[in-house]
C-alpha cells in the first residue's frame, strides 16, 4: 500500500485549484450532536467533488496499520467522468450521482496543502485542506474506515496538528 499521493494525484489536485466546486457527494454524511456544534462529518471511504457534469474527482480512503499499529490512511484520488464507485445513471449523456448524499459548495478551490504526517521514519500523507476562498476551508482526511470532513477551522487545526505540509497548489 503506497501512503503518499503520486506525482500524478498531485498534478490532479493542481489541474483543479481554480475550478469551482458545485458539491461534495458521498454515499452518506453522518454526524452526532456534538460533530453538528463543531462543523464535522464522517461520510463512506469514497467522497466525490463534482464542478460540472462529467467531471468528477474521486477520492477513495484505504486504512492500514503503522509501525505503532496505529491506523494510517492510504488516499487515492482519480479524475473520472463518472461519480462511480458511487451509484449513478446517465442523463442525457452525462452522468448524474444516485442514491447519495450531497454538500452544496458552489465555491472554487483555491489552494490544496496535502499534510503529511510522521511516525518515527514512516511517512503518509494525512489530510488534505482545501481553501475555498474568503478565508474558508474544508479538510479531507481519514477517520477509521471514513472520510473525516471539517469546514470549521478549530477543528482543522487540530486534525493537522503535528503535520507539516508536503506539498501545495497554488499560492
Amino acid at each position: 500500500m503506497k501512503h503518499l499521493l503520486s506525482e500524478r494525484e498531485l498534478q490532479l489536485l493542481k489541474n483543479w485549484t481554480g475550478k469551482s466546486i458545485q458539491v461534495l457527494q458521498s454515499d452518506f454524511f453522518q454526524m452526532n450532536r456534538q460533530d453538528f456544534k463543531n462543523g464535522v462529518f464522517s461520510t463512506s471511504e469514497t467522497l466525490v467533488i463534482n464542478t460540472t457534469p462529467a467531471h468528477y474527482l474521486v477520492f477513495e480512503l484505504n486504512t492500514d496499520v503503522g509501525p505503532d499499529f496505529e491506523d494510517v490512511y492510504e488516499i487515492t484520488i482519480h479524475e473520472k467522468q463518472t461519480p462511480s464507485p458511487l451509484p449513478y445513471e446517465e442523463v442525457g449523456g452525462l452522468a448524474h450521482a444516485t442514491r447519495s448524499s450531497g454538500l452544496s459548495l458552489f465555491r472554487t478551490i483555491e489552494r490544496v496543502d496535502v499534510y503529511q504526517k510522521c511516525i518515527g521514519t514512516f511517512y503518509y500523507d494525512h489530510a488534505l485542506v482545501f481553501s475555498i476562498g474568503n478565508g474558508d476551508q474544508f479538510c479531507l482526511s481519514g477517520d477509521g474506515h471514513m472520510f473525516w470532513v471539517s469546514f470549521n477551522q478549530n477543528r482543522i487545526d487540530e486534525k493537522v496538528a503535528g503535520c507539516s505540509i508536503r506539498w501545495r497548489s497554488g499560492k
